[in-house]
């Protein structure tokens, strides 16, 4: 068998890579009596909902660590990963930030730990590390 070109393995390699098909993960969960499909972000809206999340421990020093508030986590993950099933239209929008942010916690875990699976982050790690406690959040507003 003939060794493969640089071109040919170029190609290989993109027709893996951007050229495969877009398959995202998710599932059909269903919540108060209605199904939601959560589906996992695409690079940019998970760099979006990362990027929301955080916050720096010592904003005013340079290179200082980044920890995610939960809160902000959860709420933007709904936001950019909940879908009407089998459909590509989004269940929340940005205006409904200050309304998810504001509900009762407990209302929201069964959809928030399958948001979180599907951000392809360790929840427990991230809650060891927020700025953010269960208390702060109850609290705030």
């Amino acid at each position: 068998m003939a060794e493969k070109t640089t071109e040919e393995l170029l190609n290989l390699i993109r027709s893996k890579t951007i050229g495969a098909k877009k398959d995202f993960m998710g599932e059909i969960v269903n919540y108060n009596g209605v199904e939601i499909e959560v589906r996992e972000p695409s690079e940019k809206q998970r760099a979006s909902i990362f990027e929301r999340s955080k916050t720096k421990i010592n904003p005013n020093e340079k290179g200082t660590d980044v920890n995610f508030n939960i809160a902000e986590l959860s709420v933007w993950g709904m936001i950019c990963c909940c879908y009407v099933p089998n459909t590509n239209m989004s269940v929340f929008t940005e205006a409904d930030y200050d309304g998810l942010v504001n509900m009762p916690a407990s209302q929201l875990d069964g959809l928030k730990t399958i948001v979180v699976k599907y951000l392809n982050i360790d929840r427990d790690k991230i809650a060891k590390n927020s700025v953010a406690t269960t208390g702060d959040i109850i609290n705030s507003k």
